[in-house]
């Protein structure tokens, strides 16, 4: 529930803020397999905001696992059933970690696969 106000929230910033987005591509997309999209996205978390509305399917994410621990974002990345990956660098976080995502074998779709 939270998740579908979070995307409509979204939705309705991008109409506001952008005269126009143009998706290309959708096409590609598989509607049943397994799909992975990985994102560079030097703009702070607007590239994933965008996937998570525009996706023609649900779309997983895995976030690092710091975003977890601040109290609006580490709400929203909980409300979106975001995957926490720990990195060497973050402190504290000295664990080997190995992420099984279960929507991958159900043809869902994940965002990025990043495992140290």
């Amino acid at each position: 529930m939270t998740r579908r106000i979070i995307v409509a929230l979204l939705r309705f910033a991008f109409r506001v803020y952008f005269r126009r987005v143009e998706v290309d591509g959708l096409e590609n997309v598989p509607r049943k397999s397994p799909v992975i999209f990985v994102l560079n996205h030097p703009n702070a978390l607007v590239d994933p905001a965008f996937l998570l509305c525009l996706a023609p399917r649900r779309v997983s994410f895995l976030a690092k696992a710091p975003l977890f621990r601040m109290p609006v974002l580490g709400f929203l990345v909980r409300a979106i059933e975001a995957l926490p990956v720990y990195r060497r660098q973050d402190q504290g976080e000295d664990v080997p970690v190995v992420v099984h995502n279960p929507d991958l074998a159900t043809g869902n779709v994940s965002d990025l696969s990043a495992i140290r």
